[in-house]
């Protein structure tokens, strides 16, 4: 029998066909240190755990899918009922404006518009700019309240620009803007 006061010189790392060893009554004392060695596991420990992984992985994928298509689904409804309410809102803002509109090519002559505006007073003026000065006027038996804008033809493009302001307010429809009724050009 022999006694090892040293480590012992026997070296078995490289026994792969190894399958069993047998150390008992070797005198040795001590614990094996747990860095060196791992500790045994059942096959059956081993298998649950590959299960329970597998079981884990596929319930977070269910899971992602799940909230990617519940995200989807809140996506779409939220997108159709934004793009409703804005057609609704359209509708009704379109409905405010027409219900002030004076009838549709209604003739207003010079003196009616001098008569509205109190003589074109500083009183109803609503605000000025470069091409002229809007006025508020009150018309017909119906005092329905009106803006009138008065050109100043002498400075050059003013005519231009409010046959393109014209334009861009007989197609616009918002609560805050003035229906077009009519344009006059000229002095009866």
């Amino acid at each position: 029998m022999e006694t090892f006061l040293k480590e012992p010189s026997l070296d078995i790392r490289g026994q792969r066909s190894l399958q069993e060893l047998d150390l008992s009554y070797n005198n040795l004392s001590g614990s094996i240190p747990e860095y060196l060695l791992k500790p045994c596991t059942d096959q059956e420990e081993t298998k649950s755990r590959e299960r329970s992984s597998m079981r884990r992985k596929i319930g977070i994928g269910f899971g992602a899918g799940l909230t990617s298509v519940l995200f989807s689904l809140f996506f779409i409804i939220s997108l159709r009922w934004f793009k409703k309410r804005s057609i609704q809102d359209r509708k009704s803002n379109t409905n405010d404006v027409d219900d002030f509109a004076i009838a549709p090519h209604e003739r207003v002559g010079y003196g009616e518009l001098h008569k509205a505006t109190c003589g074109f007073s500083l009183k109803n003026m609503i605000g000025s700019g470069n091409f002229g000065v809007v006025y508020k006027a009150v018309l017909g038996l119906e005092n329905r309240v009106v803006s009138v804008k008065v050109l100043n033809l002498k400075i050059r493009g003013a005519s231009k620009s409010f046959i393109a302001e014209c334009e861009a307010l007989k197609s616009a429809r918002h609560r805050n803007l003035v229906k077009l009724i009519t344009a006059c050009s000229s002095i009866d």
